[in-house]
């Protein structure tokens, strides 16, 4: 695990340790987009980090839910997380409305390995990855 992301993954289980209900679910919410970014690049965690993660997740996607308006934006997070939580069980995510089409260029690829430029943006890149061969090739000699 490349040292941003273990950095980023490190603060984003801190962060789930600390979620109480009522509490801004975005920083846990990121921390599940990491998750993803763990299961694109095969990289391990103890499994008390993802229970500690996916605890606080799964009550922060609840709280979302019973939030006010959500746009588009919120929905995009939303489905990562969700992603990124079923990545922590041991499920397949699902990626048909979070994954780009698109390849993304290497930098956004490094990015990613870094948990950059944030735990939702990486979780989406992860997203392609986890989609697309020819992707998870170029990160596997990243």
């Amino acid at each position: 695990m490349h040292e941003g992301l273990r950095i980023a993954w490190r603060e984003a289980v801190a962060q789930a340790r600390g979620y109480v209900d009522g509490d801004d679910p975005e920083p846990v919410l990121a921390g599940l987009g990491l998750a993803l970014v763990l299961s694109a690049t095969g990289a391990q965690t103890s499994a008390e980090e993802g229970r500690a993660l996916g605890s606080a997740g799964a009550r922060a996607l609840l709280a979302g839910d019973a939030g006010a308006e959500q746009d588009e934006d919120h929905g995009w997070a939303r489905a990562i997380a969700r992603a990124g939580l079923d990545a922590l069980a041991g499920r397949p995510p699902s990626l048909e409305a979070i994954a780009d089409p698109v390849h993304p260029p290497a930098g956004r690829l490094i990015d990613m390995l870094d948990g950059r430029p944030d735990g939702l943006s990486a979780g989406a890149c992860a997203a392609h990855v986890l989609g697309c061969a020819r992707c998870a090739a170029a990160l596997a000699v990243a």
